[in-house]
């Protein structure tokens, strides 16, 4: 994990935040922003640019600037450039984003962006693919998992992105709504069904994408995927389970568990009883 550009740490601004930890945090997500926003959002780089990194996440990012769907101009999905380079610096996760206005790679079969995206799978040893997207303030949700319907991820690894949202203040958590990553075309859909390799879809609404006017909102965003994507990088969610001591599970036992993170509880202790004696 990389050093903390201004030494801040933004999870731990979730619990402790002096107004300069906040401040530095807001002018340092600013400034990461910056490569996407020039000349009005159609940006100045390369198509695609790619930060290799050490987990076993990608984050793709297919709108941080302008991009062409059928052809007209689309706007840029805002601060989901800066959140993914957050998310590269602070997890070790990879990253690959837009930075120049090109053919949208979400909407058409075959791009550079996807090609980049084939690379690194193949190339590294990865487990999922994060998708990151903005939706518009109007939306009723504050962020929209998108799925296949249930298809590109197991139930317990949403369940655990659930709860590490819910837990650091984005309430409104959907799965599917309106957003399903259902279409052949998605990030989502081609990362699942060509590379064989799970994906989700975040759709994070605009409230939450605003750190200028609204940096507490765009922090908590931030601390539910930190929280998620370092935990599950340390096997967090398959290590000792909190009620049985020090007793330790195997990690399939685990993973194939219904954990409530928050609370600290197995949804299904049944499960476990007879193979380790916890008790209820």
């Amino acid at each position: 994990m990389k050093s903390i550009t201004y030494l801040v740490l933004p999870f731990l601004l979730m619990n402790a935040q002096p107004a300069e930890a906040v401040d530095a945090f807001k002018e340092a997500t600013i400034d990461r922003e910056q490569e996407f926003a020039e000349n009005q959002y159609e940006g100045s780089g390369e198509p695609v640019v790619y930060l290799e990194g050490t987990s076993s996440f990608v984050i793709t990012v297919p709108h941080a600037v302008k991009h062409i769907r059928g052809g007209s101009p689309k706007d840029a999905e805002i601060y989901t450039g800066a959140l993914a380079k957050w998310l590269h610096e602070e997890t070790g996760a990879h990253v690959i984003y837009s930075s120049e206005m090109t053919e949208d790679p979400h909407d058409n079969r075959n791009s550079d962006f996807k090609d980049k995206l084939a690379d690194v799978v193949n190339s590294h040893d990865i487990e999922m693919v994060v998708d990151l997207h903005g939706a518009s303030g109007s939306r009723d949700f504050d962020i929209d998992l998108g799925t296949m319907s249930g298809g590109s991820v197991s139930r317990q690894v949403i369940g655990h992105l659930r709860a590490s949202l819910q837990e650091a203040g984005v309430e409104d958590v959907k799965e599917n709504h309106t957003f399903t990553a259902d279409s052949p075309l998605t990030i989502t859909n081609y990362a699942y069904t060509e590379l064989q390799v799970p994906a989700v879809q975040i759709e994070i609404n605009q409230a939450f994408r605003d750190p200028r006017s609204d940096i507490t909102s765009f922090q908590q965003m931030y601390n539910g995927l930190y929280t998620f994507l370092t935990m599950y990088e340390a096997q967090y969610f398959y290590q000792t389970v909190p009620f049985c001591g020090d007793r330790e599970l195997s990690r399939a036992a685990w993973k194939n568990s219904y954990y409530d993170s928050i609370n600290f509880q197995l949804l299904n202790q049944a499960y476990f009883l007879p193979e380790t004696g916890c008790r209820k």
